[in-house]
This record gives structure tokens, C-alpha cells and sequence, in this order.
């Protein structure tokens, strides 16, 4: 993975123009030192400029789910497994298939359309059914209390859209996979929030010495899909059995 940053690359090349330029009219050594010193603090205060969505509250309550509910919630149920008997129920659960997708379109106060297979499962009945309940976390949510970052499409008038939450996982001989879905105003917004939270991932992924934690960072992404935010973590099977190896009891 290339690790510098879009910027470093802009930065590097207006810099080398200019030095270039006043090579040409023979300037002298120091006049270059200075000038591209001068020159590189300037793009680098016309380059960083403040992103929309920093300090954007909204964006913060975001963040917070990703780091509460997506790392919080993956991390547990990885630790818990990893501590547990080879004989558990946990490790089994992990040696069968499993996919469940749940969706949540909040329209209005009367108007709440639920897609959940496990809304008449009662509670400990597999523990990637619970995983997928703890990642779900629209559940408790009323159409008030749906996160501003979260924002119904934009559309003709006529139309009615609706504010868009969904949560999948999936387990299979390649990857154990968590989707996190909303839905924004619009495909321009969608791709920028993406943008964002993938640098936002990065900087995660290097937070941590945790090996859990960081695996979880370094296999999730941001993208999106026309006006929705999809947030993807896929850890590869290879890399989740060695790390519940190590603990096997």
C-alpha cells in the first residue's frame, strides 16, 4: 500500500517547479534554499485547507459508531473466541457458514420499514446471531433519534426517500465480513464521506499495538454506492484462524 498522503505528492511537485524554474535564470544557491523553502509552506497552506467535515459533529457521532460499535463490537466477539475452549460454542460457530443482512428505512414517525431476521429469535441462540444483534444498532433507534450523519436522498418531490441503515455479516471459508451501510443526500456527498473515513481508517490502523484491533483497521474501508456510505470490513480467514490458534486450550 502506497502510505503517503495525495498532498505530499502535490507539495513535492509545485516545490520542484519553482526550484526548477529559477535554475533556469541562474539563480543563486541560496535564493533556491529560500525560495523553495517559502514555496513549500505556501502549497502546503493552500493544500490543506480545512476538510467539511472536520469538526462536523455529525461526522463525530459517526466516528464514535465505528469505533464503539464496529471495533468495540468485532474486537469482543474475537477476544472472547480466542479465549475460549476449543470445544466451545463460539469456535463452532465459526466452522459453518453464516449470512444475515438486516435494514432499517426510517421515513417518518409512522413510518418505519424493518428488514430483521432475528427480530422473533430470542437472545444466545448463536454467537454470530449476536454479533450481528450488537452491530446493529438501528434497532434502538426511533425516527428522531436516527444520527444526522445518516440523511434521507435527495429526489424528485413526488417521490418519498427515506433516512437508510442496513448491517450484513458473513461468514464463509475466505473472510468473515461486516457491511455497515447509510444512506446520504447524494452520490457527490456519499464518495467525499468515503474519502474521508478511509483516511480516517488509516490513521486508525496505526493507533494500535493490538493485534486484533489492528488487523480490524487494516481490512476495513470505506466506499460508496451512488448516495450510500458503505463501510466494509472483510478479515481473511488465513489471518482470523492465527490469531485464535495462538490461545487454543
Amino acid at each position: 500500500m502506497n502510505n503517503r498522503k495525495p498532498q505530499n505528492s502535490i507539495l513535492v511537485l509545485a516545490t520542484l517547479g519553482v526550484y526548477l524554474g529559477l535554475v533556469l535564470v541562474g539563480a543563486t544557491p541560496q535564493v533556491l534554499a529560500q525560495a523553495a523553502m517559502t514555496r513549500q509552506f505556501n502549497v502546503k497552506d493552500e493544500v490543506e485547507h480545512k476538510n467539511e467535515f472536520d469538526d462536523d459533529p455529525d461526522i463525530e457521532e459517526l466516528k464514535s459508531l465505528i469505533t464503539n460499535s464496529l471495533e468495540g463490537t468485532i474486537t469482543s466477539f474475537i477476544s472472547e473466541v480466542k479465549g475460549s475452549d476449543i470445544n466451545s460454542v463460539s469456535r463452532a460457530s465459526l466452522s459453518k457458514s453464516h449470512s444475515l443482512h438486516s435494514l432499517r428505512n426510517f421515513c417518518s414517525e409512522e413510518w418505519i420499514e424493518v428488514f430483521d431476521p432475528l427480530k422473533s429469535l430470542p437472545r444466545g441462540t448463536d454467537p454470530l446471531n449476536e454479533l450481528h444483534r450488537d452491530l446493529d444498532v438501528g434497532s434502538g433507534w426511533k425516527f428522531a433519534t436516527v444520527p444526522h450523519f445518516i440523511q434521507a436522498q435527495e429526489g424528485p418531490p413526488e417521490q418519498k426517500f427515506c433516512k437508510a441503515f442496513s448491517v450484513s455479516t458473513d461468514l464463509d471459508s475466505d473472510n468473515l465480513s461486516v457491511k455497515i451501510l447509510f444512506s446520504r443526500t447524494d452520490s457527490v456527498s456519499a464518495f467525499r464521506l468515503a474519502a474521508y473515513l478511509n483516511d480516517f481508517l488509516y490513521d486508525r490502523s496505526h493507533y494500535f499495538q493490538d493485534p486484533i484491533t489492528r488487523q480490524l483497521y487494516q481490512y476495513t474501508r470505506a466506499t460508496s454506492d451512488y448516495a450510500n456510505v458503505l463501510i466494509v470490513t472483510r478479515l481473511p480467514r488465513a489471518g482470523l484462524d492465527t490469531l485464535l490458534a495462538s490461545d487454543v486450550k
